[in-house]
This record gives C-alpha cells, structure tokens and sequence, in this order.
C-alpha cells in the first residue's frame, strides 16, 4: 500500500507548476518527455520495471544529480514500517532518535533477509511508546506553534500523513522542510530529522516522510544561529572562492583564535561550540560559496562526500603515538557521513537555491562538529596503511562487506556507513581517494563488528581523550 506513487495525488503538471521546471527528465543519457497527467515516480517505475534492480537512477532536470529511488518489494518491510510508525515516539530516553525506519530500510537495501530483518524489532525493543495526543489538533495555519515541543509529536504526525496524502512528498517536503521556519531544525540534532526524512524520501515511504517532518518540528533548532538562509537562497550572490570544505577544515585547525573556544572539560561539547564559537563558525562557513549553477552542484556533492570521508576515517588515529592501533570511530563525525548520503537524496528534486542552502549548510555542520571534536587531526596515510586486526572477513569484497554489515551484532549506525561509503564508491570510483570508500569500510567493519566497539564521544582532537579508555 506504500509503494504506489512517491508524490501521491499529483500530476506532472502540479509538480513542474510548484518547482518551475520544464517537463524535462535526462534518463540514461536519452531525452525523453514525461507526459502531463503522469506523477513523476509512476514514469519512474514504469522505466524501471523491467529490471531486478532496487535502485533506480533517473537524472534530474532541476541539479543534474541521478535521482536515488529504492523500490521496496518486501511486505515485511512495509509491515514493519507501520507497525513503528503507529506504535513508537520518535524519541526515547534523554532525547535519543528512534532509528528503526533507518535500520530496516538500510538492512533491506544491503540484502538483509526476513529473518534479519523481523529480528530487527526485537532488538530495538527499548524503544518509547507513542504518545497520547495532545488536545488541539495541528492544522496548516497553526503548524509553527509548537516547534521544539516533543509533546507534540503525535499531533505533527498526525498532520504531515495528512498533508502528504493531499500534496504529495515532493510539494510537501518543499513547503515545510525547507522553509525558513523549519529548515534549521532539519539540519539539527546532529542532522537526525534531515537523514530521516530522506530515507523516507529515497525508498517510497509516504509514512516515513511524515515521521521526518514531524521530527523536524519537534527538534531544538540549535543551529539557527550558524546558518546563513537568505543568502543561501539569494542566487544574485555570486561565489567569491572555490573553497573546499577540507580546505576550510584544515583552516579551522590552524586557526588559534579557536582555541580558546572549547575546553576538555567543557560538558556539552556541541552546544559550546554554538554558544562561544558561532562567529567563527560563520566566518569559514561563508567562505563555501556555491554558484547557482547545475553545473557545479553535483561537483560540490562530491566535495561533500569527500571531505565527510575525510573528517570520519582520518580523524580516528592517536596522534599522540603513530604506532599505536587504538581506534576512536567518531560518533558525532559519522553522522557528517551518513547525512552525506541523505545530501545527495534530496538534491534531485530541489530547485538550485534549496540545493545550494543544503550543501551550505551541511558544510556549516562539518565545521561545527569539527571544532566541537577537538579538531582533530586528518591523517590519511594511516587510513591508507590499516591492517584489519580482527579475522572477520572473508575478503574485502563489497559484498562480503555489505553482508557483514547486516549481522544483528553490528551497532545500527554501522550498516548506514557501510552503505553510504558503498554508494559513495559507485559514484566516485576514480580520483584521488578512490580506494579509501572501501578502506573506510574495512575499518569500519573491523573496528564494530570485529573487535565489538563502540563509538567515541569523547572529542578526540584533545590530548586528553587519548589518555582514557573508550
């Protein structure tokens, strides 16, 4: 029942009409014209009927980037994803994200089979109930009035299900998400309501949309302050640099200006760093200027991927000793990965300023997070060099890596960095850090799943982190 249309109810003609494109699709190098009267992704899967792949790429008329939409075929996913949509928060404990549509979706996309999956319920059994509604329902002339109380979040849902039936996923999405209002809580809670609304987005899922929109209206907006929205949005301003986000990282290292922004012994790392170093944050994150160009977008997705890369599996070494093995997998830098992923979800079907705001901002979150680590260093040849040091693969295939991403002994976040570092290889298989995706990967693997890590939260650009046990 959820696999029908991605934009429910809606023709090609409302959808060009409210995005201002023409009625143009690039489809496997061939121009074709999708007729009005035809959603978008029913055209989408009429083309990809015909093949056993779940993945369909279609390139977008309005950025140039392939469009990402994974066809689910699987009842028990379906089942799944209902029975968490109706049953469960979207937080649980201190603000913790419910992660079950992410886990389900990604073990699905990597072959996981049902057993696996239906096992999957059962391990994220701590999950928090569903709330009761609150008294007054939500409706589209009041949907700002609640932002940033969990309370709510039955009522935001109850709303978003709604509104995407009526308007569909696309309409829907542009309307909220990337308002003014809601955007920066989107880019919030170290990126959670972007990445969930994009797996919504990405694998059909009307109910999961709705979850992301109402997860987004419920999350603090802590990095309202940091993003630069107007001028995002403002296709006059033309770029003054090419500036690389590993470049302005790199800046950011050097600059001892910094250093007196954030101690080890500062509690809450994240909102430190937005509270004392919200002008240099704005100060290097002003300097990623993108044009308003499809040509550039997908050139600057790249530089995303790349740098999330970068700042993920390069960070991780003890730069205190170069012959140490010790391993510091950073939680909040793994995140700059995997909403990588969910960056490159979106891009198909945002207009050019939209998808200039998102590159924008996720670049403002990998100096944010970056500085909140500690700065720590990027030592690429140590990733080059890694040896694993557990005996779990059979060899590093992607898919002997893929496979062991889906045992039920791997911590959940780890199947979404096997796959985004999987589907980033696929994208960019020749370079300068061609063979890291799969290196990354190794390590990855051999550190969770091998060894039975856990992730740091320790801030591992401080000295200090490297003196205490994980």
């Amino acid at each position: 029942p959820y696999t029908t249309t991605l934009v429910a109810r809606h023709t090609r003609r409302q959808i060009l009409n409210s995005l201002h494109v023409t009625p143009l699709y690039i489809l496997q190098g061939c121009t074709r014209h999708i007729p009005f009267g035809v959603s978008i992704s029913t055209r989408i899967q009429r083309y990809s009927s015909s093949t056993s792949r779940k993945e369909t790429n279609m390139t977008s008329p309005l950025t140039g980037v392939p469009v990402l939409l994974t066809r689910v075929t699987n009842d028990l996913v379906h089942k799944l994803l209902e029975k968490n949509n109706k049953e469960h928060d979207i937080f649980f404990g201190p603000q913790f994200h419910n992660h079950f549509p992410h886990a389900i979706l990604t073990g699905y996309a990597l072959g996981a089979d049902d057993d696996r999956l239906n096992k999957e319920w059962k391990i994220e059994n701590y999950l928090k109930s569903m709330p009761k509604r609150m008294g007054d329902a939500i409706h589209e002339g009041t949907w700002k009035d609640h932002l940033a109380n969990d309370k709510y979040y039955p009522n935001y849902l109850d709303f978003f299900t709604q509104e995407v039936r009526t308007k569909g996923v696309h309409a829907t999405i542009l309307q909220y998400a990337f308002s003014e209002a809601l955007f920066p809580a989107l880019v919030s809670g170290v990126l959670h309501p972007a990445i969930h609304l994009a797996f919504g987005l990405e694998f059909d899922s009307p109910l999961v949309v709705a979850e992301g929109l109402a997860e987004a209206c419920v999350t603090t907006p802590r990095m309202a302050p940091l993003l630069d929205i107007k001028g995002s949005l403002d296709p006059s301003k033309q770029p003054s640099s090419r500036a690389r986000v590993v470049g302005l990282l790199e800046a950011v290292r050097q600059d001892k200006e910094i250093d007196a922004i954030l101690k080890w012994e500062d509690e809450d790392k994240i909102q430190k760093t937005v509270e004392k170093g919200g002008e240099k944050i704005r100060h290097y994150a002003a300097q990623y200027t993108i044009p308003h160009n499809q040509d550039d977008i997908a050139e600057y997705l790249e530089d995303i991927f790349t740098s999330a890369l970068l700042v993920y599996a390069t960070t991780c070494f003890d730069p205190t000793d170069t012959s140490s093995s010790e391993i510091k997998l950073d939680f909040f830098l793994m995140h700059l990965l995997t909403s990588s992923l969910a960056v490159r979800t979106y891009l198909p079907y945002l207009p050019l300023p939209q998808a200039v705001l998102l590159l924008r901002a996720h670049c403002t979150s990998a100096i944010h997070y970056y500085i909140s680590r500690g700065r720590p260093i990027m030592d690429i040849k140590r990733l080059q060099e890694y040896t694993p040091q557990s005996t779990i693969f059979k060899d590093q295939s992607w898919d002997e890596l893929k496979r062991l991403a889906t045992s039920p002994k791997v911590e959940l976040h780890v199947s979404k960095v096997i796959r985004a570092l999987y589907i980033a290889s696929q994208m960019y298989p020749k370079g300068e850090h061609a063979s890291l995706w799969r290196q990354a990967a190794v390590l990855t693997l051999d550190q969770m799943l091998g060894l039975g890590k856990d992730w740091s939260q320790q801030a591992e650009g401080f000295q200090q982190a490297w003196q205490e046990p994980l």
